[in-house]
């Protein structure tokens, strides 16, 4: 007996105490929609809400509200993020807000039940161990938390860009501008879904539309999973393949900032895999009609390239990209398949390794000396060294601060050079790393060595 009345007393307790939860609720949301026309008001006192979360810096323009429908509808013309050197890094103007109460009292963050914005400007910048954030604010170097920034766009409901202009400036070249339109996130419960057309550059709004899938939560990247659909027309890379180039061999090639002016479109598709951990897989087919060589001097352009492409990354390790079955022309000139791989690590700043296997040796040699690519040191030197011939199994790359380059010597031939006696019909492999290098013959026909003259002949 004294079980129930103490079950009905704690029924009636519960019962009460929700009944006061949610007649406060209604007192606060009556209250608020009784100032809601002077939120501009409180502008300073949002503003410092928001920089103390997100622990960085933040600047509001006009605010404006209304609550006509059942949640209350926030206008904010300008919102700017500062960072400690008092740029701006991230400026969002003409955005329109929603609350999800509900959620933002889960997730413990402010969540939107519709977020939308007119335009947003962001810097990323690259850190010297190849970490990238926004530029100035490095995530764990100072108190500012991106999760607490990204977490009104993974949870909302739905959010709405209709132009984004992102600027990418690595640790070592210029910077490239990424635009993009019409992007779209949609989340019901753990599903999550992104629409986008992105392009480098000025020109190439259309050149990239994305659409992926994902379950679980998008911050939490040991549990979300997902799939994605990209299609490439007319995307030009021409600037960051100009600056991959310049990062992975500053002393070889001369400034390749004028291949920022050329047009390299590429077309294509590829499919996206995301596993557990934010580990990214790639696959689909690439293609360009034409490639310039015209960057320094006149020479006929690479045409009808066509290959299979896939690419992976592993956070804190690598990332990498394969080229297979890779199909072109130049010219009158005779180019069998091909395959190549590259993959740069994220572990060590700088460490590399670029994979071909198997190289013409004259066409490497013609394409590198006559579009002027090389450096005046390097070009002359090949044009004393004069090397044939083929390569197999090449493979150059960066680690431990050493360059190396492996490969295998097929009919290899070069001209006599200082003193060093010239070489015909050579079999084998090398290896070059810093200042080591090994050669293994492997010859069954023999070879023939050259020497420099050393008395007058009769």
């Amino acid at each position: 007996m004294v079980v129930k009345k103490l079950a009905r007393s704690g029924q009636r307790i519960v019962g009460l105490t929700s009944a006061m939860a949610v007649l406060l609720l209604a007192i606060t949301l009556f209250a608020a929609q009784r100032t809601i026309d002077r939120v501009d008001q409180l502008r300073p006192q949002i503003a410092q809400l928001i920089t103390d979360a997100l622990g960085a810096p933040v600047a509001l323009g006009e605010l404006s509200a209304d609550w006509q429908r059942p949640v209350p509808r926030l206008e904010i013309a300008t919102l700017q993020l500062f960072n400690p050197a008092g740029e701006t890094p991230l400026v969002v103007t003409g955005l329109q807000l929603e609350l999800n109460l509900w959620q933002s009292l889960w997730h413990r963050s402010l969540v939107w039940r519709e977020l939308s914005a007119e335009r947003a400007a962001v810097a990323l910048g690259e850190t010297h161990g190849g970490h990238w954030g926004l530029a100035g604010l490095p995530a764990g170097a100072s108190q500012f938390n991106p999760e607490r920034l990204l977490a009104p766009l993974a949870y909302s409901r739905f959010v709405q860009l209709l132009d984004l202009e992102v600027a990418l400036t690595p640790h070592s070249g210029p910077r490239h501008l990424l635009r993009g339109t019409q992007l779209r996130v949609e989340s019901q419960a753990d599903f999550h879904r992104l629409q986008a057309t992105l392009g480098f550059g000025d020109g190439d709004q259309a050149a990239l539309q994305l659409v992926a899938e994902g379950r679980g939560d998008p911050l939490d990247r040991e549990v979300f999973v997902g799939s994605g659909y990209v299609q490439l027309d007319r995307l030009d890379l021409a600037a960051p393949l100009a600056t991959i180039g310049m990062s992975l061999f500053p002393e070889l090639f001369v400034d390749l900032e004028a291949l920022s002016a050329l047009s390299v479109p590429l077309a294509g598709e590829f499919w996206l895999s995301l596993a557990q951990g934010g580990v990214v897989e790639m696959h689909g087919e690439l293609e360009a009609e034409q490639i310039p060589l015209n960057w320094l001097r006149d020479l006929d352009p690479l045409t009808a390239l066509r290959g299979q492409l896939s690419g992976w990354y592993t956070p804190g390790q690598d990332w990498g990209l394969r080229l297979q079955q890779v199909d072109v022309s130049w010219a009158q000139r005779a180019i069998e398949p091909f395959n190549m791989a590259l993959s740069l690590s994220l572990a060590e700043a700088g460490e590399f390794a670029l994979a071909f296997n198997q190289v013409k040796v004259g066409l490497l040699v013609e394409l590198l000396s006559d579009s002027g690519l090389l450096l005046p040191k390097w070009s002359s030197l090949l044009e004393e060294l004069n090397p044939r011939g083929e390569l197999g199994g090449v493979t150059v790359g960066r680690t431990g601060g050493d360059y190396f380059v492996g490969a295998q010597l097929r009919d290899f031939s070069v001209d006599r050079w200082q003193g060093v006696p010239g070489i015909r019909g050579l079999d084998g492999e090398v290896e070059l790393r810093g200042e080591r290098a090994v050669v293994q013959l492997a010859d069954d026909d023999g070879l023939a060595l050259l020497f420099e003259p050393t008395y007058q002949e009769y």
